[in-house]
């Protein structure tokens, strides 16, 4: 049904062709939608100009952008899942903040979850995520995740890294230091380098193929005791990663296909 929103209408549109064994013709998407032929040209045309929709000489098909665009956010669910429980029982042993996230893309580290009590709200809020930012090296996150790119690291401190408390390492060598620990010890721990009063341990999770993402946690300084909490996070991380690979390789397995089952190919059609 029509609602005579862009947005409903581009949604239509789109959920018409998932629904589709082929490329769908303009006529059979206005049929379909109840949207008028010019309209749904035009929208048509526009998700397929930014590859939402491909086009080819028969009609419309979901194009690359939106199966990507699918498939991240089914693996995001995945480890989002994956990891829930873990970092459920890491907080009711340490407390403070849990947090994953997944840093597969240097220039999107996206939040999968987490877990914290309202003590923790302020440095939820505050703590850096920006690999742009020169400040991100001074975080255990940062020197974990950059611990391999010395191309980032030497743009980074070339930069200058700004002095957020008397804590902030800000001399390239105190720096390089820290990302030697971390790649040597495979985490890395900060003591109020962010924020007076605030200390975070942070370990790399590696996924499926080149999916990566990091385990942190956060608490008052007070009583952050980082020999204890080693043990606790580095188990998690490794369930955490192992499930989560686990998870990629079934997804990545063909559904099996039941005996006598009719398979509905295409063959000879341009999908680019």
């Amino acid at each position: 049904m029509d609602d005579h929103t862009v947005i409903g209408r581009a949604m239509a549109i789109i959920d018409a062709t998932l629904d589709a064994d082929q490329p769908i013709s303009l006529a059979q998407l206005s049929r379909l939608t109840q949207i008028p032929k010019p309209t749904v040209r035009r929208i048509a045309n526009t998700l397929a100009g930014r590859r939402l929709l491909t086009r080819n000489a028969v009609g419309y098909a979901p194009g690359q952008c939106l199966i990507t665009a699918g498939n991240r956010a089914a693996e995001r669910q995945g480890i989002r899942m994956v990891s829930a429980p873990y970092l459920q029982e890491l907080f009711e042993r340490a407390g403070g903040f849990i947090w994953l996230i997944e840093t597969t893309s240097l220039d999107h580290l996206t939040l999968v979850t987490s877990v914290y009590d309202h003590t923790a709200v302020l440095y939820s809020n505050d703590w850096p995520r920006n690999l742009d930012e020169p400040a991100i090296i001074a975080s255990a996150l940062g020197q974990v995740v950059l611990a391999g790119h010395p191309d980032r690291v030497e743009g980074l401190l070339q930069r200058g890294i700004p002095r957020l408390t008397r804590h902030t390492p800000i001399q390239p060598r105190h720096v390089l230091a820290a990302l030697a620990r971390a790649t040597s010890e495979g985490l890395a721990v900060e003591h109020e380098q962010m924020l007076l009063g605030w200390s975070c341990l942070a370990i790399p999770v590696a996924g499926p193929g080149a999916d990566h993402a990091v385990l942190g946690v956060v608490d008052r300084t007070a009583r952050f005791d980082a020999g204890k909490l080693r043990r606790a996070a580095l188990a998690a991380a490794g369930g955490i990663g192992k499930e989560w690979r686990i998870s990629g390789e079934e997804c990545a397995q063909p559904a099996a296909r039941r005996p006598g089952e009719h398979v509905n190919e295409l063959r000879g059609n341009t999908w680019g």
